[in-house]
């Protein structure tokens, strides 16, 4: 029985003596396709991270909206005096309820 050749190997004999040009346009093609996918999962992640910022950016965005309108209402005149009134029980003064303390002026 006779031995079957390896087929690989002889491919790769006559690459390297008759086709050195072919040789190295396939290594150029190995190359650029590895280096396209290395580039396409670097896009990849940076477009995630990119899409995680926006995302974190509205939520900042909404809780400063939130602030704003929270530092509005605490400064309304209304809703001071209303917890003058309600919490600390004060009223206006009115010409009944005004008492005015006359203090003598120093003598030097």
């Amino acid at each position: 029985m006779a031995k079957q050749p390896n087929l690989v190997k002889i491919i790769v004999k006559d690459i390297f003596k008759r086709s050195k040009l072919a040789m190295l346009f396939f290594i150029l093609i190995i190359l650029t396709v590895t280096f396209t996918i290395l580039i396409t999962n670097e896009t990849r992640i940076l477009r995630y991270a990119l899409e995680q910022k926006e995302v974190e950016k509205k939520s900042l965005d909404l809780e400063w909206r939130n602030l704003i309108l929270e530092e509005k209402n605490l400064g309304e005149q209304q809703r001071i005096e209303k917890i003058a009134q309600e919490v600390l029980k004060m009223t206006l003064i009115t010409s009944e309820n005004e008492l005015i303390l006359m203090v003598p002026a120093a003598q030097n």
